[in-house]
């Protein structure tokens, strides 16, 4: 989650600084860009679908924010998703809500609308971390297996890691995971995988020999999710890649 400052302003937004913006204590905010939803606290989402309930009227309609923090509206989202006009998500024309006490309003009368219980899956790789070290976008990469990946997610080297927010919207990360050719024999390299307060969710162990891993993990109910890719062994040779593709939340 970033921090919004009103002054100092966003990338894309800094013009807009020298214009009159409305702001609520929580709630959508409107500057010279777009809209925005101000959680209250001096943060917003970014890069993630969020369910909100604008209005308070006991429904949440899910809305789609771009890296910096805007909503998209009267488009298809980046992982291929509708929402209309106003940036609700849209599905043949319904808008796709839930009830805040968790129980999924049908509006349609059609079974499409029990998809409105979970939020639209996203990619990783169109996140942005909120921290990262040894961590990058990869094209054409090969794993230990020969395999030759397209577009693929690398953490580099013991004590590489991404950490993203999530906003508790999850249920669900998985990917796969493989890694580098010419992985050294010698050593032995561990995925972690965490959550709030560096909860240890699940953790997988890769040598020369591992094949693609197919890893699914369960992220209800957590704000952050963070990617830990270590050995305990030191030294220049130790700088090992793990390559992941398919990676999202759900």
């Amino acid at each position: 989650m970033m921090k919004k400052k009103l002054i100092g302003g966003l990338l894309t937004a800094a013009v807009a600084l020298s214009m009159n913006v409305t702001v609520f204590a929580a709630g959508w905010v409107q500057n010279s860009t777009g809209w925005w939803y101000d959680y209250g606290n001096g943060t917003w989402p970014a890069s993630s679908w969020q369910w909100i309930d604008g209005n308070g009227d006991g429904t949440a309609e899910c809305y789609y924010f771009d890296q910096y923090g805007y909503c998209l509206m009267n488009t298809i989202t980046p992982d291929g998703y509708q929402v209309d006009g106003n940036g609700a998500w849209v599905v043949n024309g319904a808008i796709q809500t839930r009830s805040t006490a968790g129980t999924p309003v049908d509006n349609s009368g059609s079974q499409q609308n029990q998809q409105a219980s979970n939020v639209p899956a996203v990619n990783l790789a169109d996140m942005e971390p909120v921290a990262k070290r040894g961590y990058n976008k990869k094209e054409n990469v090969h794993t230990s297996q020969n395999a030759l990946w397209g577009d693929s997610l690398e953490l580099w080297g013991s004590g590489a890691y991404a950490e993203f927010y999530v906003g508790g919207q999850y249920n669900t990360l998985s990917l796969t995971a493989a890694p580098q050719q010419g992985f050294w024999d010698e050593y032995e390299y561990e995925l972690e995988i965490y959550g709030d307060d560096d909860s240890l969710l699940d953790s997988y162990l890769f040598d020369y020999k591992t094949s693609p891993t197919d890893i699914t993990v369960d992220i209800s109910g957590q704000d952050y999710i963070k990617l830990y890719w270590y050995s305990e062994d030191e030294g220049f040779l130790a700088q090992q890649s793990l390559y992941m593709k398919n990676a999202q939340v759900r």
